[in-house]
């Protein structure tokens, strides 16, 4: 009975080895004809828009923050006292202190 040949030239190698590298040869040439592409259409005209749509809202929405004011009630202004309404160098009184 003779044994299998361990050689690296045994014709069995090579189409076995054909089998193997066309499948891959396949997903290879149809990824670089056909996916990529698909993906760089894909990337240039709808992702990277999309992308800069959210990021331009969310620096919007950041400015908004940071900007927001909140809003307070209105204190009243207390009533210029009579002895300084005829002053000419004095503003309106803003507050009285009254010593106790």
């Amino acid at each position: 009975m003779k044994l299998p040949s361990n050689k690296i030239e045994s014709p069995y190698v090579y189409i076995v080895s054909f089998i193997v590298a066309l499948p891959i040869c396949a997903v290879i040439w149809s990824t670089k004809k056909v996916v990529w592409p698909l993906m760089r259409i894909f990337t240039n005209k709808i992702l990277w828009p999309l992308m800069r749509y959210i990021a331009i809202d969310l620096v919007r929405n950041i400015k908004n923050y940071i900007t927001k004011t909140e809003e307070t009630e209105q204190t009243e202004q207390l009533p210029t006292p009579e002895i300084f309404k005829d002053a000419p160098n004095l503003g309106r009184a803003r507050e009285i202190q009254l010593d106790n």
